[in-house]
């Protein structure tokens, strides 16, 4: 009897260490997971801040054409 708690404690103990070890991956899977889509964010921020700022240019540009025009 005794045999088999310590086996059964034994068994425990290294089934709470695996799954230890098991959700201790799945955090720091989702930490990079988040890092990936934050810089991801930025990145696309990045762009948009370009594709932004081009458009206000080309729209300066008409407008600048269409007053020498009407001139």
């Amino acid at each position: 009897m005794k045999e088999e708690d310590d086996n059964r404690a034994k068994k425990n103990k290294e089934n709470k260490k695996l799954l230890r070890e098991y959700l201790d991956m799945q955090v720091e899977e989702r930490k990079r997971f988040n890092d990936f889509e934050k810089s991801l964010d930025h990145e696309q921020a990045r762009i948009w801040k370009i594709d932004c700022d081009k458009f206000h240019e080309q729209e300066k540009e008409i407008n600048d054409k269409v007053k020498f025009i009407l001139k």
